[in-house]
């Protein structure tokens, strides 16, 4: 079973998708959840088949800087670590190594290794790669931006 706090994003998503759908919402919702009162925009992609939820989480309050990484709370705990590239990485292994860290083992953290490079327009290009705690496993929370 997931961690509470954990579920909340996936859960919302998967609710607002819902909701929206069956006409209960239109583009825009605030809903309470164990962590604190959310905010979210729901839209339909230009393809017209993908909807994307768009939430507002809580407002970090502290980053710690570790050695190679930055934990930070966002209504879970995240463990940040920007590398060369992670296409190549095996997420399972990585996330599953900071996850059951020492550290971590006890509450558990969501472990997210980025890619921060530069478009040829000058407009920067994110890639992250999620390891979630309570799934246990890397999730489509990865994503490019």
């Amino acid at each position: 079973m997931g961690v509470k706090a954990a579920c909340v994003a996936m859960a919302a998503g998967a609710l607002l998708h819902l909701q929206k759908d069956l006409g209960i919402i239109d583009s825009h919702a605030r809903f309470l959840a164990i962590d604190g009162e959310h905010e979210a925009t729901i839209s339909k992609k230009t393809n017209n088949k993908e909807v994307w939820v768009e939430l507002k989480m809580s407002d970090v309050q502290h980053v710690a800087c570790q050695e190679n990484a930055y934990v930070l709370n966002t209504g879970s705990p995240h463990y940040v670590r920007f590398e060369k590239q992670v296409d190549n990485m095996d997420m399972e292994a990585e996330g599953k190594a900071v996850r059951y860290s020492d550290q971590f083992k006890k509450e558990g953290i969501n472990v997210n290794l980025a890619v921060l490079s530069e478009r040829d327009n000058h407009q920067h290009h994110l890639q992250i790669r999620t390891y979630e705690r309570g799934v246990e496993a890397e999730t489509l929370a990865s994503e490019l931006v």
